[in-house]
């Protein structure tokens, strides 16, 4: 075994490693997750750009996106200040295999995990020890930022990974002096700088050394370390124009469609006054910072910086200069971009190329000292347990990322399956809507649907005078615009703190688990695909039961709910018998569903005489299906409240069991009358019809 492993190629040993962390952080589930967690707007935006060039032409020079807020708020043309050749590409890939979410995921995990790999082999030819570069190269996998967007749809992770591949390149030509490397090193530079133009730090650090040297400047090696002749500067050019002239383009096409959506200035630290000033930096650095890296990692990557600042002069110089200009570069970007800092992590992905490079310039400064400490048997064990560390550190900021605070996907999650059920409605992909109260436009590409949406905090009802204008204003203005239907979340609480949008809820088409669908005018008032069928349609009126004394069959006797032993003839709303639930004896009417399909509609409803107690839905594992809040309709006149649940089966029920029943969730005696279940076919009887865009 131990011969074994000696002979195995250091790159398939760090490949396998590599391919192990990936899977210990969750890789290989969340490659197939829609947009969602931190930035989900800004994920859905990417996502919605490929998307759009799919379905609208593959007009590399016209992008646009589901958000209609171009020209008046009527159309989604908009240009990134990035070269949008990844969008464009992955809609490519979308022409050959079909949409699908995870093609754009898949295919940049494989850029980002392609540039940890170059960085292996980048620390490998500095170092040739197999131990320091797969431990450094890893190191920078356990930073949690760079782990999170490694495979997400941010083009910033590709942005890095093309930087260290061009690194790798220069390197390898420094060493070799074989000018092709050279000129891939521009190649990739170019495509760093082409996904993310804040990844030019790399490019133009080369480029401030080159200059040094052609005019002799600073003399760096006994041999020139740049390529003679034309061929430099015809390539730094090329590298530098090509992103350049798409933001000069960028920009005259955001200003000829009237849109500020993407950015293509800057948010500099003068431009703020001192309050917002301290939030940023609270923000960075209580709520970032723990994701940047772990602390002992940063006070690592401190003390190579303590190591370069006190022994600079044993180092190359080529390696200090080059340093020394990203350091500069750096300061410049944070003053001009402060501002973003506060909210968005993912601004400091471009910036981990100067700490690459400064472990890049201690691996050279530790190779021109006396320093043998590196070789010794007990730092290295040292150093694996510090980076396990970090490993198990990093899955842990990955877990709250997709299943902790940081993820929406709770709240939002019946927009992630809607799109079936809207199709069924006869709602065509980019039919226009109006989403409340969500203020991001995710929404709109998880539905495939172009509109609009408006912030609505909860905090602060809207009734007063100046909000319920402006929302009546923004309503009717998209409704001049085109909006055909309103989706709203939660609608009985959106309603009452949104007041403006009740006259617009009055043609309800359906409702989906917590979304409600209404049509803007009557012509879009579209009927059903088909009419379901109705499987169930069951009364439980709590007067019958059956010989046990165990169960309560329905009116027409086709099934029994559980709890008989609940009758109660204290108070009923008709007949003589009801359900009594008291804190000691809180369930009833349990009713068991087997074998159920995705699609399937359940509508819920009983009769309640008391302050509380629910409706309730679950699986046989509540953690894969709950669903316990039911609107409530309150009678003065008698007593008796009426509650209704209605709601669709997702994807991952089918085939499984489903209990509907009653709980008396208080220490209060409740009574329930009249439990109806009405159960419908799947709406998804034929899943290339109601699945597709």
């Amino acid at each position: 075994m131990k011969k074994l492993l000696v002979n195995v190629h250091p790159n398939l040993v760090f490949l396998t490693l590599l391919l192990a962390v990936s899977a210990y952080y969750g890789y290989h589930e969340i490659a197939f997750k829609r947009p969602q967690s931190t930035h989900h707007w800004r994920q859905a935006d990417c996502a919605s750009l490929a998307l759009m060039y799919y379905q609208n032409g593959m007009k590399f020079f016209e992008p646009q996106t589901h958000n209609l807020t171009s020209d008046g708020g009527k159309t989604g043309f908009v240009a990134p200040s990035e070269l949008p050749i990844m969008y464009y590409f992955v809609a490519i890939l979308y022409k050959i295999f079909g949409y699908h979410d995870f093609i754009y995921r898949i295919l940049n995990t494989l850029i980002f995990l392609t540039g940890i790999f170059y960085l292996f082999k980048l620390f490998r030819q500095l170092t040739k020890s197999a131990f320091w570069s797969l431990s450094a190269a890893l190191l920078f996998f356990t930073s949690p930022v760079l782990a999170y967007y490694g495979n997400n749809f941010l083009t910033n992770s590709s942005s890095l990974a093309f930087s260290i591949i061009g690194w790798y390149f220069f390197l390898h030509y420094r060493e070799t002096k074989v000018e092709k490397y050279f000129y891939y090193c521009m190649l990739f530079f170019c495509l760093g700088c082409c996904m993310k133009i804040s990844s030019g730090n790399s490019l133009f650090a080369l480029l401030g050394v080159y200059l040094l040297e052609k005019f002799k400047l600073v003399k760096l090696e006994k041999e020139k370390v740049f390529p003679k002749g034309i061929g430099p500067i015809l390539a730094f050019l090329g590298a530098i124009l090509l992103p350049f002239s798409w933001i000069l383009y960028a920009h005259y096409y955001n200003q000829m469609h009237t849109t500020g959506y993407f950015s293509t200035g800057t948010f500099p630290l003068w431009s703020l006054d001192t309050s917002y000033i301290n939030h940023i930096k609270d923000n960075v650095w209580n709520l970032w910072r723990p994701f940047y890296f772990s602390s002992s990692v940063l006070i690592l990557l401190g003390l190579l910086l303590v190591a370069q600042l006190v022994f600079f002069y044993k180092n190359s110089r080529f390696f200090v200069l080059v340093l020394l200009i990203m350091v500069v570069e750096v300061a410049v970007y944070i003053l001009l971009q402060f501002m973003t800092f506060a909210d968005h992590d993912y601004y400091t992905i471009d910036l981990y190329i100067v700490l690459i490079f400064l472990v890049v310039a201690s691996f050279t400064l530790w190779e021109n000292t006396s320093f043998r400490f590196l070789d010794n048997t007990f730092f290295k064990w040292a150093f694996a347990l510090f980076l396990l560390y970090n490993i198990y550190y990093t899955h842990g900021k990955m877990r709250v990322r997709y299943e902790g605070w940081m993820n929406e996907y709770p709240a939002y999650k019946d927009f992630h399956t809607i799109k079936p059920y809207l199709r069924y409605l006869g709602i065509a992909p980019l039919d226009t809507i109006v989403t409340i109260p969500e203020y991001s436009h995710f929404i709109h590409y998880l539905t495939n649907q172009r509109g609009w949406t408006k912030y609505a905090d909860e905090r602060s009802p809207r009734t007063t005078p100046e909000l319920v204008m402006s929302d009546s204003f923004f309503m009717a203005q998209n409704i001049s615009n085109g909006a055909k239907y309103l989706l709203v979340l939660d609608a009985e609480k959106t309603l009452e703190i949104m007041p403006a949008f009740k006259p617009y809820s009055k043609l309800l088409m359906g409702t989906y688990n917590r979304v409600s669908i209404y049509a803007l005018k009557p012509e879009f008032l579209k009927q059903p695909v088909n009419e379901l069928k109705t499987l169930n349609n069951l009364l439980f009126d709590a007067e019958l039961m059956d010989k046990s004394g165990k169960f309560f069959p329905d009116s027409s006797r086709n099934m029994s709910a559980e709890g008989a032993e609940t009758q109660s003839s204290v108070i009923c709303f008709s007949g003589k018998k009801s359900v009594k639930l008291t804190p000691t004896n809180a369930f009833s009417m349990t009713t068991r569903f087997h074998k159920i399909k995705e699609g399937e509609e359940f509508l819920v409803s009983v009769l309640r005489y008391g302050k509380s107690g629910l409706l309730v839905a679950s699986a046989n594992r509540p953690e894969e299906f709950y669903i316990a809040d039911p609107l409530v309709f309150k009678s003065s006149k008698t007593g008796w409240d009426s509650l209704t649940l209605k709601f669709s089966i997702p994807a991952k029920m089918n085939n499984q069991s489903l209990s509907v029943y009653l709980w008396n969730n208080s220490q209060d005696t409740v009574y329930f009358d009249n439990f109806r279940i009405v159960r419908k076919e799947s709406y998804i009887s034929d899943k290339t019809t109601y699945k597709n865009l």
